[in-house]
Formats: structure tokens, C-alpha cells, sequence
């Protein structure tokens, strides 16, 4: 009966962390993250929308519109997870652009009614389907836009150079 007892215990545990855990990713994805980088606000934009797609969405040849608004240029991403969306603005006074990136819906599991009156108690918010997919698609676009300004100057330099003379590697035989 004390194995029973802990056995519940342990379950009930374990399924008040993975809840508390994916609850507080939702919080997390929401919240909104800006970065500046050295890029023109259209570069950005092209970046956001080729590294914001996931593999299969690329297989798939999806495209993401980019949107002209009256802050600057916008990218939406949906999928079954909630949608994200970045906004890219010029940086006044700089060359550059500032990328803000957040999740604007999350879909959720609505808790069940626990006090039976159709009223679910006090702090307590649906369950996130997957907030992990979402920050997954910010962090990945984050890092390819950190990443362009070194890509694009190593292009640069090889365009400049003309003709590239590649290594030569030496056979074992």
C-alpha cells in the first residue's frame, strides 16, 4: 500500500513540474526580445523570413509575406503551436536595423473546471500546447541574423578576391 501511495505521489510530482515547466516557456515566449544588428532593415527582413521556416516548411516551398507597415517591415509565422511574429525597424542614426520578436498567440489546453461551477481558480492560466516550438523558431532566427554580417563580408571578400584559389588536399595513396 506505501509503494502505491508513492507511486501517486511521484506522479503527481512529476505532472505538477512538467505543467509548471511548460506554463512558464508560454510566459517566456510572449515576452518580447529585441536585438540590434548591423544589417539594412530589408536584409533583416529576408533573413527573418528564409530562417524563421522550419525544415519541413521548407521542403514544402512555404514562403512567409513580408509586410510594410507603418513602423517598418513584418513577418508572421503560424503554425500549430501559435503564431510569431517579428517586426524589423530601422535603427535612426546607425546602418542597422532592430529586430523585436514575440509570440502573439500560443495555443493552449483548456484546464478542466476544478470547482464544478464553471469557474477555474484563482492564477491559474490554460496549458501551452508547445512553447518550445516557438522559442525554437525565435532563437533560430536570432542566431542566423547574428550571424549574417560575418557571412556577408566573408561573401564580399570572395567576390572582391575574383578567382579563389581552394586548398588542395594531398592523397593518402
Amino acid at each position: 500500500m506505501e509503494g502505491v501511495t508513492v507511486a501517486i505521489l511521484a506522479i503527481v510530482l512529476f505532472s505538477g513540474v512538467f505543467a509548471t515547466r511548460r506554463t512558464r516557456r508560454g510566459r517566456i515566449a510572449v515576452e518580447c526580445v529585441t536585438a540590434d544588428f548591423p544589417l539594412a532593415p530589408e536584409r533583416a527582413a529576408e533573413i527573418v523570413a528564409v530562417a524563421g521556416l522550419t525544415l519541413r516548411e521548407t521542403m514544402a516551398r512555404k514562403s512567409v509575406p513580408v509586410v510594410e507597415t507603418a513602423e517598418g517591415l513584418r513577418c508572421e509565422f503560424s503554425c500549430p503551436a501559435g503564431v510569431m511574429v517579428f517586426e524589423i525597424r530601422g535603427v535612426e542614426g546607425a546602418a542597422g536595423s532592430r529586430v523585436t520578436g514575440w509570440a502573439r498567440e500560443i495555443a493552449a489546453i483548456p484546464l478542466p473546471d476544478m470547482i464544478g461551477l464553471g469557474i477555474t481558480p484563482a492564477g491559474v492560466v490554460d496549458m501551452p500546447i508547445n512553447p518550445a516550438k516557438l522559442l525554437r523558431r525565435r532563437d533560430r532566427v536570432l542566431r542566423a541574423l547574428a550571424a549574417a554580417p560575418e557571412r556577408d563580408g566573408v561573401r564580399e571578400a570572395v567576390r572582391a578576391e575574383g578567382n579563389v584559389r581552394r586548398p588542395v588536399r594531398a592523397s593518402a595513396g
